[in-house]
């Protein structure tokens, strides 16, 4: 079961309000050495925990928000699989439309991907149709009336790729916040992804940089700078992004440090430095 106390709370995307003014975005960044999507799982649980009880025991949550997930870096199994060890049952909550989840993996690198109605593929050969299938699946969750939380995993491999420069996916993000609550997008920050002098590297620090202009929050995973230890796995940091937040206060900077404690994403437990 992944224990993430009232540290991190506050910063759920459940609890910072649609802005009247314009999207909200909390940026994950990490480097290639380590892994966010615990921390992307936990946005999920966040926005859903009211459906199936609160994950920190307190009835003060806010309204639950249905998800729109889409991934880049992993199919559906790989997160099914983290969040039965949460004890999340997927399944239901894909069945009540209060999670979508849109598979921009499978299709490349996969030829013909399973038959399933449980999920949105998107066509790795025609990303013209991206923009429709993913503000489709919006539309969708957002139907009971509540903008859904929308997790975007993945979108820099697009770029790394040759699929999609960084322009069109800062152009793709901004068409499809409008129909959204609160946008969170993961991508990597490795030095040596950004020091280089290649257009690929400048390109992905313009990329990013324009990421962390437009978010209210950033959290930063990375690895141990002392180096591997038995009991902690990384840090997470959070700081503030360049937009203003109508709940500014909330996005109080801090680090934490995080386990995993079976190696496995789905079993995380954060915690203050020095309060294991």
């Amino acid at each position: 079961m992944s224990k993430l106390p009232d540290l991190l709370r506050v910063f759920d995307g459940a609890h910072l309000p649609p802005s009247r003014t314009y999207p909200q975005l909390i940026l994950v960044t990490s480097a290639l050495s380590t892994n966010s999507s615990w921390l992307l799982q936990h946005f999920v649980r966040a926005s859903i925990a009211n459906q199936h009880g609160s994950l920190y025991g307190s009835d003060s949550l806010p309204q639950k928000r249905p998800v729109v997930f889409v991934s880049f870096l992993h199919d559906l199994e790989f997160h099914a699989r983290c969040f039965r060890k949460t004890g999340l049952d997927l399944n239901a909550i894909i069945t009540e439309k209060r999670f979508i989840y849109v598979d921009g993996f499978t299709q490349l690198f996969v030829a013909t991907p399973p038959e399933t109605n449980s999920m949105v593929y998107l066509q790795s050969a025609n990303k013209s149709t991206w923009l429709d299938q993913v503000r489709s699946a919006i539309l969708e969750a957002k139907a009971g009336g509540i903008s859904p939380t929308l997790i975007f995993e993945g979108l820099d491999s697009l770029h790394a790729l040759g699929i999609m420069t960084a322009k069109e996916i800062l152009r793709f993000v901004n068409n499809l916040q409008e129909d959204s609550g609160i946008s969170i997008i993961s991508a990597y920050s490795a030095d040596r992804m950004l020091d280089g002098m290649s257009t690929l590297a400048q390109e992905q620090t313009t990329y990013l940089f324009s990421l962390v202009r437009r978010a209210v929050a950033v959290f930063s995973v990375r690895s141990l700078s002392t180096g591997m230890a038995e009991d902690v796995t990384g840090a997470i940091r959070i700081t503030k992004g360049g937009q203003p937040c109508e709940a500014r206060e909330i996005v109080d900077e801090n680090e934490f440090h995080y386990f995993l404690g079976d190696g496995n994403i789905g079993g995380v437990k954060v915690f203050e430095k020095g309060r294991w």
